[in-house]
């Protein structure tokens, strides 16, 4: 993926090139080619390229097409042809039109609902020198990354935090509240990061700066859904694949040798079998602990790549446990969101990389967007008792009737007595984790907030969005970070593409699982182009055997982890290094609070020590603070 750089002054004075150049070159990492810069009276504009299909080898950027319009741009787009003929903007003979130019003639055209007309992954920064306006966006899932930060008169969006960071345009320091609120496992603020100061643009998401001041406008906060005819399951499956088929061939274009992460799981081994199909034989890269149960799927992943005629490589992940300092550097813990799988992404990235592979493909979204929610429960709110009983009936374990009177609990029972008698439960067990942070009453939890929204599906559509981009959008970046942009890699998820999801956000949950398994339509579409043991697989592999060992590997790690939270006011100490002991010496399975302490305590120990960490006093409102407006829509 690319890089981009954009600084504004908002009292119009010009910025200088060389003063900003440390911002860009925080990122040169990014591109495979230097770093450009232009500036323009109060703006500049930077750009890192990697190009990773055949038009963006024919990008300069930053450019402009008209002398008013300046675009500097990270992304792809899938939806080429539709464009060119909506603008008319077709090549001529020996020409060619790169993405950024349709980036441009659409805003040129349709103005700040521009963004509604790209399908792609893209983050775009469009400067309108006539009207002195910044226009930043993002695509709706959000899979690249977007940062701002403002320091006196001048705004900065950024790739990564660490060009924020460079030349001491702000500085850096912990987000007190922020860590509490990871620490809880609490919801963030929108918008808001582990940094103070810094603010990042999510999916869905317009910036504008204007005037001397900035607002940000969300066009997208969810899958937009359509209500479908009803149909034999089957249909619904062979729409899936007409739409699958689309998004991986609008993937496959590029200009760099092409990848697979390939585990032999459901997920991935669907996408190497329909690049196969279109084609493309992807390098198969596996992933494997041989000292474990649960991460050795070598057998699953051979019958895929043996069916298909895909070359394979193998990835020896034996000193690879969570935490590992074979694999991370100390420096890869800037943020508290630390993956559990994170040495397994940097190795698979090496490997990739040592291949001359730039794009890999994986399986991500496959279990947010296929798996559906209780389908019994959904039943039984529709009043579909018949139904109901006989999903009931289909499950492999269990009695049917614990499991609709399960069902009918949480479809019936008001949310606020289900939550009182889960808090009665908890406190009742005989080792429940104690918290690390007081709990606040202005909070929303993750484990409660989607129960507490009612029976509308529009609105659960709209908190599982929340959570989505809470959850997987600091997956995604600390992978672009440490994984895949220091390779001069390029990670594309067909499952993400967004006609794929809100087709899956339309479809009937009791559908997802119309036989009783987990992603039964997955399932039936990969019995037309895999093994049958591989649809058929109800086990997956686990991350749980290398989380314990690498929490008792790294002692050193962990107690310096520990030691950090100490110095952060409003967190348990004692309670976090109870439980953080206990669960490395039991290894019980409530395992998140206690990785959530030692990921943020290890990023904690990449500043320096204070005496503690504090929340930050609000600035003295002042002519400067007053120019600043975000309007954020709930």
């Amino acid at each position: 993926m690319s890089g981009i750089l954009a600084v504004v002054d908002l009292r119009g004075d010009a910025v200088d090139v060389e003063a900003v150049r440390p911002q860009l070159d925080a990122i040169a990492h990014r591109g495979d080619r230097a770093p450009v810069l232009w500036a323009g009276g109060p703006v500049a504009l930077g750009h890192v390229n990697l190009p990773t299909t055949p038009e963006a080898e024919h990008e300069v950027l930053p450019a402009t097409y008209d002398g008013r319009y300046w675009i500097t741009w990270d992304g792809r787009l899938d939806n080429r042809e539709a464009l060119a003929r909506v603008l008319d903007c077709r090549p001529g003979p020996g020409e060619v039109v790169t993405d950024a130019q349709y980036v441009a003639a659409a805003y040129v055209r349709w103005g700040a609902d521009f963004v509604d007309h790209l399908l792609g992954d893209w983050a775009v920064v469009i400067w309108d020198a006539r009207e002195q306006k910044l226009v930043c966006a993002k695509d709706p899932l959000g899979w690249r990354a977007l940062y701002w930060a403002r320091q006196g008169s001048r705004i900065a969006v950024a790739t990564e935090p660490c060009q924020l960071f460079a030349a001491g345009f702000v500085e850096r320091r912990p987000n007190h509240d922020y860590l509490l609120r990871f620490l809880a496992d609490a919801l963030q603020q929108p918008n808001t990061t582990c940094y103070d100061g810094i603010s990042e643009l999510q999916g869905g998401q317009v910036l504008t700066i204007h005037r001397g001041s900035s607002t940000v406008r969300t066009y997208w906060d969810r899958p937009r859904t359509r209500r479908l005819p009803h149909r034999a399951p089957m249909e619904y499956v062979e729409e899936f694949r007409a739409l699958f088929a689309e998004a991986m061939r609008a993937r496959l274009r590029t200009n760099r040798k092409v990848g697979v992460f390939l585990s032999g799981g459901l997920d991935s081994s669907y996408v190497a079998a329909i690049a196969a199909q279109q084609g493309v034989k992807p390098l198969a890269l596996t992933v494997f602990n041989p000292g474990t149960k649960w991460m050795d799927e070598r057998e699953y992943a051979a019958l895929v790549a043996n069916h298909l005629g895909l070359e394979q490589r193998l990835v020896d992940l034996s000193d690879g446990w969570s935490l590992s300092s074979h694999v991370l550097g100390d420096e890869t813990f800037d943020s508290p969101a630390h993956p559990p799988q994170a040495p397994s992404y940097v190795r698979l990235a090496q490997s990739a990389a040592e291949n001359g592979i730039g794009v890999l493909f994986g399986g991500d979204g496959a279990d947010e967007w296929l798996t559906g929610s209780p389908v019994i429960e959904s039943e039984l709110r529709e009043f579909r008792f018949r139904a109901a009983w006989r999903m009931a009936q289909a499950r492999r374990r269990g009695s049917p009737v614990r499991l609709l009177a399960r069902s009918a609990y949480r479809a019936y029972v008001p949310f606020a007595l289900r939550n009182g008698a889960r808090e009665l439960r908890l406190r009742n067990r005989q080792h429940p984790v104690r918290p690390f942070v007081a709990r606040h009453s202005g909070w929303s939890y993750t484990a409660t907030y989607p129960a507490a929204g009612g029976w509308s599906d529009r609105e659960q559509l709209k908190r599982t969005w929340v959570l989505y981009r809470q959850h997987v959008g600091s997956l995604v970046g600390w992978r672009d970070r440490w994984a895949f942009s220091p390779n001069n890699l390029e990670l594309r998820t067909p499952f993400n593409d967004l006609r794929v999801v809100e087709y899956l956000a339309s479809v009937p949950h009791p559908v997802k699982q119309f036989r009783g398994r987990r992603k039964d339509l997955l399932r039936e579409a990969e019995y037309l182009v895999l093994p049958a043991a591989i649809p058929d697989r109800d086990d997956f592999g686990l991350y749980q055997e290398l989380l314990n060992d690498g929490a008792r590997r790294e002692a050193a790690r962990r107690e310096a982890a520990v030691d950090a939270l100490a110095r952060v006011a409003g967190v348990d100490h004692d309670a976090v290094r109870h439980e953080v002991e206990r669960w490395v010496t039991d290894q019980h399975d409530r395992w998140e609070p206690n990785w959530r302490a030692i990921t943020a305590g290890g990023w904690l120990t990449t500043f320096p020590p204070p005496a503690d960490i504090t929340p930050r006093t609000r600035p003295a409102a002042g002519p400067e603070y007053l120019k600043r407006k975000e309007v954020i829509p709930q």
